[in-house]
């Protein structure tokens, strides 16, 4: 986890979420991959599944 700032986690094709590496635990980032947490559902008013400053169509900084 050292080695990158933003991990995104794909669960059967499907963004389970994008968050940041030294915010986040390897159990996170497990349930994550085997699709039983969805950061994207678990949130949706606060986009808590996709870091701020992602280039992820329909979230962060970016969006028009």
């Amino acid at each position: 986890m050292e080695l990158c700032d933003k991990i995104m986690v794909l669960c059967h094709g499907k963004v389970m979420g994008v968050v940041h590496a030294n915010k986040t635990t390897k159990e996170e980032l497990g349930l994550m991959m085997t699709g039983s947490l969805d950061l994207n559902v678990v949130k949706q008013q606060k986009r808590f599944g996709i870091a701020k400053d992602s280039n992820i169509a329909g979230g962060g900084k970016n969006e028009q």
